[in-house]
């Protein structure tokens, strides 16, 4: 999820990155949640993002859904998959992208980058 200038926040559709929970929560954060969250933070810090909306443009927590793209055309997801830093993750009404996430997730599970790099 991505805090947005304008306040409103995105959750980036098709993917899902290891769960980062806020200081003293209950929970621990997944493996490399804060490898993740860098990763993300290094893409779209000071960038201007363009959205390319869902089908379902809000979620139940009533953020934008949607595929996010950088100026110079970097699909955030696309990247975030690729580090091995997230893996695809769809929804009936999410899945226009699906073929192209789960070809880069296959290739960052050969390549044991990142999530895949862990031992089974």
């Amino acid at each position: 999820t991505l805090m947005l200038a304008s306040g409103e926040k995105l959750r980036l559709s098709g993917i899902q990155a290891p769960k980062l929970y806020d200081p003293g929560a209950a929970l621990e954060n997944w493996p490399l949640a804060q490898e993740a969250q860098a990763r993300l933070a290094g893409l779209v810090l000071g960038q201007e993002i363009s959205l390319a909306p869902a089908a379902t443009p809000r979620d139940r927590h009533q953020r934008l859904i949607g595929q996010a793209y950088l100026s110079d055309g970097t699909w955030l997801q696309g990247a975030m998959v690729e580090a091995g830093l997230a893996r695809a993750y769809s929804f009936p009404d999410n899945r226009d992208c699906a073929g192209e996430l789960l070809k880069l997730e296959a290739k960052a599970r050969a390549d044991r980058l990142g999530i895949w790099a862990a031992p089974v």
